[in-house]
């Protein structure tokens, strides 16, 4: 097997034919095309200008998609970086031509020739969403001089996070660590390496903290600025109308988690109990592992499992599964020079996706292959889409990875009735889903104050760790020693550092409980509910999440629905509560 990724199915190489010969095309179809102003008036002009957006979009997914995995893989690949910065500039140049196009769309009359034409059937939700984006479109002038000044301003503050933090290092026990291994310490099996590790971590971002804060600064009110001159009421309003969904739901899901944060302080204080802390637990130990955590999983095993595991749920997932392992679709292991964390990349041009972890052997980390090949799966299910229809919104982009996690936990959690083990297993569920809705409500509190307050000066470093432990506070309540929150969670999560993508946290929430939701269907009809699944992954790139969603039975908007998949968890913290009285 093996243990770092092929790009080979995209490109051997900066230096190939394939990739100099997509390059010179997509040039050239710029060329041709970045002056392309005047109005398309007839449903021929449409359909020819969707055929030149489509090329573009391949091309522009392929080169940048490429770039962007060998310079996450390598953060010191300075000619990749290089090629990825030139070809995010060449297209900015089709920013008037895209506006343009956009403005043709949300013009044309009649509307219904348009999208009742057989020929465009697929494209119907695009076309809606096209001409609702119009009404937010600067001038085609503008549009061009803000994506030009993005490279300089957003992006570029976005690949300075993303180096400085990726090759940050620090002494620990004897031996260089990055930022992602002293991070794995968390996870160790002993109390005192998970405090020193801990407070060398804190300690390291000393190193790199004014220059982040600044990036963090820096995209937050470019973001806020360009959110009032497309007319958008608040960064928040963007990031909803981006997620194809509307505020109404948010506000149920938000409420919901409100309601129920003391469902998971219950928890984090049993935890506490447990590690013989008096009521609250310190932050070092929030992933320490309980029960019988002493088995560490090799590639292989985590293979096993996991093809195992989707077998008994769904084939075609344990046979995606599968190729992701055999046909090197996976970045295994943490190194220096290569980005924190895990994401997962859909190719649909070539059928394929691309996925990064850390992995360390732990239970965890054989969870978190299973979310991003949740991520890998919903790329597969919206492959065959057109390309103008393979991107899908934030919220419902963590709904296949979350419900991979929820069968993978509730499966080894019926399959044991060992005490240790069960404990481990309810300790791994617990944990994740405190982080996605506890942390995650956090995060999104910071965000949502660095918003507020960055119209007034720049944060500084210590403006910025106040913001962050007061949110943590906020969240976690009473359930962690208030003197070891984490102050520095702002310098080391990317997703933060997105000039377009805001309020990066709420989606996993979202994900997560409407995975519960899906799951419980699952759970009700078996089997037979899986083809409907495959079917709502399929639609979430051509619908609303609200319309998506009602197709299996479920209203985003009523804050029952949420609570109901959170009061689902109330089972396992109660079990967990009855364990660790039995085991202390």
């Amino acid at each position: 097997m093996n243990e770092k990724w092929s790009l080979d199915a995209l490109y051997t190489g900066l230096d190939s034919a394939k990739f100099k010969a997509d390059w010179q095309e997509l040039r050239e179809l710029i060329a041709a095309n970045r002056n392309l102003s005047d109005p398309a008036t007839t449903v021929a002009a449409i359909k020819a200008r969707l055929q030149v957006f489509s090329r573009l979009s391949v091309l522009a997914n392929s080169l940048e998609g490429y770039l962007y995995l060998r310079t996450s893989a390598d953060t010191s690949d300075i000619e990749a970086e290089n090629l990825l910065e030139q070809i995010q500039t060449a297209c900015n140049e089709l920013k008037p031509a895209e506006v343009a196009f956009c403005r043709s769309i949300a013009a044309f009359t009649p509307w219904e020739d348009l999208i009742t034409d057989p020929d465009l059937a697929d494209l119907k939700y695009y076309l809606e969403r096209k001409r609702a984006e119009s009404k937010y479109l600067l001038s085609s002038e503008e549009e061009e001089l803000a994506a030009g000044l993005n490279m300089a301003g957003g992006n570029a503050w976005s690949a300075l996070f993303d180096q400085l933090t990726a090759n940050l290092q620090m002494d620990f026990q004897g031996k260089k660590c990055t930022l992602a291994d002293i991070r794995n310490y968390a996870y160790d099996s002993e109390a005192s390496v998970r405090e020193a590790a801990y407070r060398a971590e804190l300690a390291s971002y000393k190193e790199i903290a004014v220059p982040v804060s600044f990036a963090l600064n820096s995209i937050k009110k470019q973001a806020k600025f360009m959110s009032r001159r497309r007319g958008f009421a608040s960064p928040l309003d963007e990031a909803v109308f981006d997620s194809f969904m509307s505020r109404e739901t948010l506000d149920a899901l938000l409420g919901a988690i409100r309601e129920r944060l003391p469902l998971f302080r219950r928890y984090l204080k049993a935890k506490a109990k447990y590690l013989g802390h008096s009521g609250a637990l310190p932050w070092w130990d929030l992933f320490a592992p309980l029960g019988r955590t002493n088995h560490t999983y090799t590639l292989d095993e985590a293979k096993d499992l996991l093809v195992k595991a989707f077998n008994k749920l769904h084939p075609p997932i344990a046979e995606l599964m599968r190729r992701a392992f055999d046909e090197a679709w996976i970045d295994f292991w943490p190194r220096p020079g290569k980005v924190g964390g895990a994401f997962c990349s859909n190719l649909p041009q070539i059928k394929q996706s691309r996925i990064l972890t850390n992995f360390n052997g732990s239970f965890d980390a054989v969870d978190t292959l299973a979310h991003e090949l949740g991520h890998a799966y919903h790329g597969y299910r919206i492959q065959n889409h057109l390309p103008l229809n393979w991107d899908y919104s934030m919220p419902v982009a963590e709904t296949a990875s979350t419900f991979n996690e929820t069968h993978l936990t509730l499966m080894s959690l019926a399959d044991t009735d060992d005490r240790e083990e069960k404990l481990a297993i309810l300790e791994g569920v617990l944990c994740n889903t405190c982080q996605t809705v506890v942390d995650i409500y956090s995060r999104f509190l910071f965000e949502e104050a660095v918003f507020d307050t960055c119209d007034r000066g720049r944060l500084t470093v210590e403006e910025c760790c106040e913001t962050m432990h007061k949110a943590q506070l906020e969240a976690y309540g009473e359930a962690i020693i208030p003197e070891t929150l984490h102050p520095y969670m702002w310098a080391c999560k990317g997703h933060y550092y997105s000039s377009y993508m805001g309020y990066y946290n709420f989606p996993y929430a979202f994900g997560a409980l409407l995975a519960i939701g899906l799951y419980s269907r699952y759970q009700a009809e078996g089997a037979p509910f899986m083809p409907k699944y495959d079917q709502f992954l399929t639609m979430t790139t051509v619908a609303s999440a609200e319309d998506t969603a009602r197709s299996v039975g479920i209203d985003l908007t009523n804050q029952e629905f949420w609570l109901s998949g959170l009061d689902t968890f109330g089972t396992f913290v109660e079990q967990f509560e009855k364990l660790v009285w039995e085991i202390y």
